[in-house]
């Protein structure tokens, strides 16, 4: 689980008010809660791409969107393996990978991209995704999927399907044996993302078209991305996937309920005022616990860099947030 380092300051903290020519101000808070942004040096991300009839124009589409996707790995300077299995557990192909692997070195990765999640529209009607995922770490497709997955890579797996699961374990099954590829200490390390039909009213009118409760029980589980494969806008979803799988973070849980108007934040000890909309004081979902806690939610377009230190002093209270960027800050 991923919690701040937390500091109870006993004695006064001492902060620029500005950076005019103001004098010091002595501020007291009760917490301090530290983060630091630690995107991860490699990633090896595994897409499961239904292949049934009705999946063409999603194929499409999401092969238009691969400089979408790379967008945070490359702000993070991440070592990426990508590849692409598909959901027809009864190929005897089932679980290996198709076509190449692609790396920071790829020439013409985008074309590569595109042609390797155009898996085709002759699979199997009954897809078994979650199936898919595992076949693809069993020791029978070792030899043919070599070259993928790194031992010191963090993993995220992504599934793509336009309809519900079929696999003939439950869920947890599924979860627990994808977490566990890296080991019982490094469970962390993996995350499960759905890219699916999650909201049949944005869908169309079709009889293919069901919706995955299934897929999106595994990325809930596994602190991943649950995205509407229908959506009319898919950047949005693509920009949300490129920056779970890399593991920059725009989201920074507190410990403790805030005094709303005692919230400052710091990066590398800078004041980043809350005027500014760099960040956000939020009630959101735990990532982990699913239970709602208080958060500085950073804006995408002024997420911290690999490596800063973010810092957040605040005092413990019920976080009014009529009363949030009262008064001066920081």
């Amino acid at each position: 689980m991923r919690l701040p380092l937390r500091l109870a300051w006993l004695a006064g903290v001492l902060l620029l008010s500005s950076s005019c020519s103001k004098e010091y101000e002595l501020t007291t808070f009760q917490n301090v809660d530290v983060f630091f942004q630690t995107p991860a040096d490699k990633v090896d991300i595994l897409m499961v791409v239904d292949n049934s009839a009705s999946m063409l124009p999603y194929q499409i589409r999401l092969g238009e969107k691969f400089e979408t996707f790379l967008t945070y790995f490359i702000e993070a300077d991440v070592n990426y393996h990508i590849a692409v299995v598909t959901m027809d557990t009864q190929d005897d192909q089932a679980g290996v990978i198709q076509g190449e692997i692609i790396t920071p070195e790829t020439q013409n990765a985008e074309q590569v991209f595109q042609d390797i999640v155009a898996v085709g529209i002759g699979g199997s009607g009954f897809e078994m995704g979650l199936e898919a995922a595992k076949l693809a770490f069993e020791p029978q497709n070792a030899q043919a999927n070599a070259g993928f997955l790194r031992e010191e890579a963090k993993l995220s797996v992504i599934w793509v399907s336009d309809e519900e699961d079929f696999s003939r374990e439950g869920v947890p099954h599924y979860v627990n044996g994808l977490k566990d590829i890296k080991g019982g200490a490094s469970r962390d390390a993996v995350t499960l993302s759905s890219l699916v039909a999650a909201d049949l009213d944005e869908c169309p009118a079709s009889n293919f078209t069901t919706q995955g409760d299934r897929y999106v029980d595994a990325a809930t589980r596994g602190q991943g991305i649950v995205g509407n494969l229908c959506a009319e806008d898919f950047e949005p979803i693509v920009t949300e996937l490129s920056l779970n799988t890399s593991r920059l973070r725009d989201v920074f849980y507190l410990a403790e309920s805030p005094l709303a108007e005692t919230v400052r934040v710091f990066v590398d000890n800078e004041p980043v005022w809350c005027g500014t909309g760099d960040w956000e004081l939020k009630l959101v979902p735990h990532e982990e616990t699913l239970e709602q806690v208080w958060a500085i939610v950073f804006d995408r377009l002024h997420l911290p860099s690999p490596g800063q230190q973010v810092a957040v002093r605040y005092n413990e209270g019920d976080a009014d947030l009529a009363l949030f960027c009262d008064g001066e800050q920081p």
